[in-house]
């Protein structure tokens, strides 16, 4: 209606119609949990991830156990981080450091003094390090040293890939649809239809005088899997990516390999007995990538 009646007043004076815009609180729903790597270094973080992979799981499938530990792992992540008052202790350090500043001004600092300042200091210093190394990851820049960064350059791209990668509304049957359930079922329809299988059967190849692989070649690619080739595999992915949707990332499980290892190897032949994977461990989030 508010288009009609702008466009017959409109056309009066201009030669095209006005762009009306709309606001509309679109929410996709909670925000999937993340870890981060500064996180390795504050006090208590071991203790609570420790706490996470100590959690019993009778369950018979070994990647269910596996994903059991990393769901407690995350809640009691999350438990730590409310408790954790980096902020405040922030706060103090600065006062502190404004009131030595100011005593500084007028006579010189004892020793006792000066070393609660460089304390301060330091405290300071390292926060500042670790607001600047979440926004590193956050921002996925690989060719900058940390040390070398530029705040608002983070941020900026940060908000830049949230606002390029957001699809906050859909053209669909000459509609605009807003709603993030709607969006949700138009996509899940969309790639069913593209990812359905056309043939169901599939006529078979011969490969006669072709090349072949040698017995131990072929035996080697059903053969059991070493915790070698396992743990080689795990080093060549990048710390900060997660092979889940869950948010624990191979920097994680770098770290805590010797707790794991034992755990990730009976997932590992279980699977190469079974040929299978647990529902609760091939969960997977769809990234949708606007093309414009």
């Amino acid at each position: 209606m508010a288009q009609c009646i702008l466009a017959s007043t409109w056309q009066k004076h201009f030669r095209s119609q006005p762009l009306i815009s709309t606001t509309v609180d679109s929410s996709f729903g909670p925000s999937p949990f993340r870890l981060f790597n500064s996180w390795f270094d504050l006090e208590g973080f071991d203790e609570s991830v420790r706490k996470g992979l100590d959690t019993i799981c009778d369950s018979r499938f070994k990647d269910e156990i596996l994903a059991t530990k990393f769901k407690a792992v995350k809640e009691e992540l999350k438990q730590w981080r409310k408790k954790e008052e980096e902020e405040k202790d922030l706060v103090e350090a600065q006062n502190k450091l404004l009131q030595l500043d100011k005593l500084a001004e007028g006579r010189a600092l004892s020793g006792e003094e000066i070393v609660v300042w460089q304390d301060c200091k330091e405290k300071v210093r390292k926060w500042h390090e670790k607001v600047a190394s979440d926004l590193q990851q956050k921002a996925k820049v690989r060719w900058i040293g940390l040390g070398d960064e530029n705040t608002n350059y983070f941020h900026s791209i940060v908000n830049n890939y949230i606002a390029r990668n957001k699809i906050s509304s859909l053209w669909i049957n000459g509609v605009w649809i807003s709603d993030p359930k709607e969006i949700k079922i138009q996509f899940l329809m969309a790639l069913q239809e593209k990812f359905k299988e056309p043939i169901y059967v599939r006529p078979r190849i011969e490969a006669a005088g072709s090349k072949t692989l040698s017995g131990d070649e072929a035996d080697g690619l059903v053969g059991q899997f070493s915790i070698q080739e396992v743990r080689k595999a795990v080093w060549d992915c990048g710390i900060d990516k997660s092979p889940g949707p869950d948010g624990i990332t191979f920097k994680f499980i770098k770290a805590y390999w010797e707790e794991m290892k034992g755990l990730i190897m009976e997932i590992m032949n279980q699977f190469h007995t079974h040929g299978s994977i647990h529902h609760s461990c091939s969960a997977s989030f769809i990234a949708l990538i606007p093309k414009v």
